[in-house]
């Protein structure tokens, strides 16, 4: 008995020879060993391996799954918190995606901005219109506070209006002498004076008279008006009114 133990256990397989065994019988080879007792001993042993890889060979082989398309958003952009499907190309049917939220997300932003945009221009737009309003109604207001004094400065006959613009041109009383008398000899101080071989017209005899207009509408009556435009005539053309009287002397006009 002690020696048939030791035969048994002798032509058992080794792990290493169970592993060419199995090696051998993946291959389809046959593989004999040496002693009855041995083949006896690998065939149990080897049994269970080659059903196992005779079964595996006969079961089906699964074909690898499909490829699926990519998905792509064809359908509309779809706004943010709307849950609404849209149509995608591919083999899925209408899905509702993140990406699609996103784009709309994105698409609706620069509309919204505009129209916020423009909502903040109107607005500015009224408040630049209001305080314009306001900025010119205050400058009416003024112009007509400070023309009140210069109105009842420049009351008076022609000669007291005419003393009093010659003054606030810093001209001196000999100036106004000048002035005078040049006036006297053009129209002896009438407003309604008028040359009629040239058209002349006023107290400073302008030619032609509606040229004092840019003085003022009421440039055919007014004394004030006419006296204006004719010191800034004088201004202009001959510096004061004296060189404008040695002028009319020596030429019979001014």
């Amino acid at each position: 008995m002690p020696t048939l133990g030791r035969a048994a256990r002798s032509t058992s397989p080794t792990p290493s020879r169970r592993l060419g065994l199995a090696a051998a019988l993946a291959a389809g080879v046959l593989v004999a060993g040496g002693a009855a007792p041995a083949q006896a001993a690998g065939a149990q042993a080897v049994a269970p391996v080659s059903a196992t890889v005779t079964q595996a060979s006969q079961a089906p082989v699964a074909p690898a799954p499909k490829a699926r398309p990519l998905v792509q958003v064809v359908g509309s952009v779809v706004p943010r918190g709307v849950h609404a499907p849209v149509l995608v190309a591919g083999a899925g049917p209408l899905v509702l995606g993140a990406v699609a939220a996103q784009a709309g997300a994105k698409a609706v932003t620069p509309t919204a901005t505009a129209g916020a945009a423009m909502r903040t221009q109107a607005v500015r737009a009224q408040a630049r219109a209001a305080r314009a309003k306001v900025t010119a109604s205050r400058s009416s207001a003024r112009k007509a506070a400070s023309a009140r004094p210069a109105r009842a400065a420049l009351s008076g006959s022609p000669k007291t209006i005419a003393r009093s613009l010659v003054a606030s041109k810093g001209w001196g009383a000999q100036q106004f002498r000048c002035l005078e008398k040049l006036w006297d000899k053009e129209s002896d101080w009438i407003a309604t004076a008028d040359n009629p071989t040239s058209s002349a017209y006023g107290i400073p005899q302008a030619l032609p008279g509606h040229k004092m207009a840019s003085e003022g509408p009421r440039w055919r009556t007014d004394p004030a008006t006419q006296i204006r435009w004719g010191l800034k005539y004088i201004d202009g053309r001959y510096g004061t009114p004296c060189e404008a009287w040695a002028h009319s002397r020596a030429n019979n006009w001014y």
